[in-house]
């Protein structure tokens, strides 16, 4: 995922994972020349995985970011979190139903 910023700077976010480990959700900036601001990793560890789907930058020079949290094999929820431009989370939420998947 991919939003620009109104400074010409751009929010790329995704995920990464290993073999035999969960993705971790990921968000990074980049100035205009393509040079890194600041990375940030967001949510998931070897036990819980997280990908992000979807996103857009915001008038506060953040960006919102919706996904999905889980363990993948009994439980997934979509989950949205929002990023100020420093790379700080202000807030996220998750939700869903027990035993069913869930996608932002």
């Amino acid at each position: 995922m991919v939003a620009a910023a109104e400074d010409g700077s751009a929010f790329v976010a995704g995920h990464h994972g290993l073999p035999d480990t969960a993705e971790a959700a990921l968000v990074m900036r980049v100035a205009a020349d393509g040079t890194l601001l600041w990375q940030r990793a967001l949510v998931g560890n070897g036990d819980v995985g997280a990908s992000i789907f979807s996103g857009m930058a915001d008038p506060s020079g953040g960006v919102v970011l919706a996904g999905t949290v889980g363990d993948y094999q009994d439980e997934v929820d979509a989950f949205i979190v929002k990023v100020d431009a420093s790379g700080e989370i202000v807030w996220q939420r998750s939700w869903g139903v027990p035993g069913s998947p869930d996608r932002a």
